[in-house]
């Protein structure tokens, strides 16, 4: 059977491939629409936006081995039935459960890609991302949009401004900027900010002074205003500043660790909700194994609906998936159940429904 099973991994490879490149151009190009959009907005380098994207892979990936894989066992699994050479294959005797056992372990193996990337790949590229993105590394000529932050030996400062563009290695111009510490208020159209010295320099100044009831007391203007308020920015790009509900950006020993802590201190809540993301972290990837499992039965059983069917079955199979295990992270979230069970009753349902289907169609 090694021809065979060369044969049949083979067109589970193609349709793999077709179904991963798909997928991962599909979100770049929704994220890459919004990079063109700051690029437009802000005048950012396109260097930089590129950059993001090539480091935001290993969270399209995470999204998109599972798509592939149930895309790739269907699309296989219907072209095979539709041209007859399941028929011929198992007029030799040969079970379902042996000619489908090339896409299972073809599963695995991928179902371990998923995890590497999601537990070693994807923090180193968080880590890469934000460092692109921060307001002290980015490239000169850069500009950051409008950001708030806090300022100060002892955070006293609220600091907040419209715009900021990058000067040199350390120095940076902001437009429209106000510093508050408690009655004191500074006003200025434009600033610079040395980030090596904590030191802003406002230009056409103008400080308010108030009373505790918030009443105007002194109102001063000044040509030029030095204050010293070390911040830190660390804006990134909009399109980049959310995580997906699966994707976080610490390893699982990492969030092992915290959960543990968090658990020690007595934080139930923050240790629930560590405990529960280190589980779910493993229960996206590993699903390619589940899907190459109950994908190629299910495909089997409407292959003569055509080849729209695999197409429509794989995103049927991957939606109720999806939608399940979100369901389950919200029964671990509550607390009901615990975590490590939330996050793999799914893949044991498919698995059941996967075997079930095997031995009907057998």
């Amino acid at each position: 059977m090694r021809l065979c099973d060369r044969y049949l991994l083979r067109e589970f490879i193609q349709a793999f491939f077709v179904g991963l490149i798909t997928a991962v151009l599909l979100v770049v190009a929704l994220r890459f629409q919004q990079a063109v959009l700051q690029l437009a907005q802000q005048r950012a380098p396109a260097s930089q936006l590129l950059s993001q994207i090539l480091w935001d892979l290993p969270n399209v990936l995470e999204m998109a081995l599972p798509v592939a894989t149930a895309l790739g066992a269907a699309l296989a699994t219907n072209r095979l039935a539709r041209d007859n050479e399941l028929t011929v294959l198992r007029g030799t005797g040969t079970s379902l459960v042996r000619l489908f056992l090339p896409f299972i372990l073809l599963g695995i193996f991928l179902a371990g890609l998923g995890l590497y990337n999601a537990n070693t790949l994807q923090p180193l590229a968080v880590t890469k991302r934000e460092a692109l993105s921060g307001f002290s590394q980015s490239a000169i000529g850069t500009f950051e949009p409008a950001q708030a932050t806090r300022g100060g030996a002892q955070n006293e400062w609220l600091i907040q401004f419209e715009r900021g563009q990058k000067i040199g290695e350390t120095l940076w111009r902001m437009e429209t900027i106000s510093l508050i510490q408690n009655a004191r208020v500074l006003l200025a159209p434009e600033a610079t900010y040395d980030s090596s010295t904590g030191r802003w320099t406002l230009q056409s100044a103008t400080e308010h002074r108030y009373n505790r009831l918030g009443k105007l007391l002194q109102e001063t203007k000044t040509a030029t205003q030095v204050v010293t308020a070390r911040a830190d920015f660390s804006g990134s790009l909009p399109f980049f500043s959310g995580q997906q509900s699966f994707q976080n950006p610490l390893s699982f020993e990492k969030l092992t660790q915290a959960a543990a802590i968090e658990a020690r201190r007595g934080n139930k809540k923050k240790a629930l909700e560590l405990e529960t993301a280190r589980w779910f972290k493993l229960a996206l990837s590993s699903m390619c194994a589940v899907f190459a499992l109950c994908a190629p039965p299910l495909s089997l059983r409407f292959s003569k609906a055509g080849s729209f069917a695999g197409v429509l079955l794989s995103v049927i199979i991957v939606f109720v998936g999806w939608n399940t295990v979100l369901l389950m992270k919200s029964v671990a979230l509550s607390g009901w159940v615990p975590p490590v069970y939330c996050a793999f009753s799914t893949h044991l349902l498919f698995l059941l429904a996967g075997l079930f289907l095997l031995a009907r169609s057998d």
